[in-house]
């Protein structure tokens, strides 16, 4: 009889043994599983930002202001117009002229000087959409041309968020000043206007897009000088 409990005894410890075993060998492939999986998604994290960062605009900002908000007698603010969707190929009738908001193209302008190259309405709404300002000049003197095309070039910042572009809308020798839903007009070139306005307004958080970004857009392409 005591050799039968023994050996009972003995069989229970081995049974218990076994199933302890089984747990830890369960917990060490749990483990590992849990390991993996979670190497697996940081590896997949690590390729999907590798992929997508360099193409997210967020290289130099230039001087952006990141004003979200009217400055006090820095231009007059426009009501902003109710849609901004991106429309390609149609013409958009805008409240004002030249345009401060509304619906658009989807591919902006270069920033740059054009001296001559007249850019559509529906393409420069695109770039004060993402904070970029834009300077609209009707002045056919040489001079004042000259003039206004050097203090561009010496805006801090101009390549990133600054358009100038000759614009037939506005009264001949006029220059107007547009950023999204502010605008301001005045005759000849004003410099102290022009690079107060510029200053204040360049990569302003005023459209609906650079509020859920909570930063402007400059332009991709930072070559010096537009054609």
């Amino acid at each position: 009889m005591a050799k039968e409990s023994e050996k009972r005894r003995t069989a229970v410890r081995r049974s218990e043994a076994r199933a302890t075993r089984k747990v830890k060998q369960r917990s060490r492939t749990k483990r590992r599983k849990f390991v993996y999986f979670v190497g697996s998604g940081i590896f997949a994290v690590a390729i999907i930002v590798g992929l997508f960062l360099p193409s997210l605009p967020i290289g130099n900002l230039g001087t952006s202001t990141g004003t979200a908000s009217y400055a006090d007698g820095i231009g007059i603010p426009q009501p902003v117009m109710p849609s901004a969707y991106h429309v390609d190929g149609k013409t958009v009738s805008y409240s004002t002229l030249p345009p401060t908001s509304g619906d658009h193209w989807s591919a902006p302008a270069q920033c740059g000087f054009y001296d001559s190259k007249e850019l559509a309405d529906e393409v420069i709404v695109h770039n004060m959409e993402h904070g970029n300002v834009v300077i609209n000049y009707n002045i056919s003197d040489e001079s004042q041309k000259s003039h206004l095309k050097e203090l561009h070039s010496q805006l801090s910042g101009s390549n990133e968020w600054l358009v100038t572009r000759p614009y037939k809308e506005i009264p001949e020798g006029s220059i107007t000043l547009t950023a999204w839903g502010i605008s301001d007009e005045f005759e000849g070139v004003n410099e102290e206007r022009i690079t107060r306005f510029v200053e204040t307004y360049s990569g302003n958080l005023f459209s609906d897009e650079t509020k859920r970004l909570n930063r402007g857009i400059p332009c991709s392409n930072i070559d010096s000088m537009a054609k």
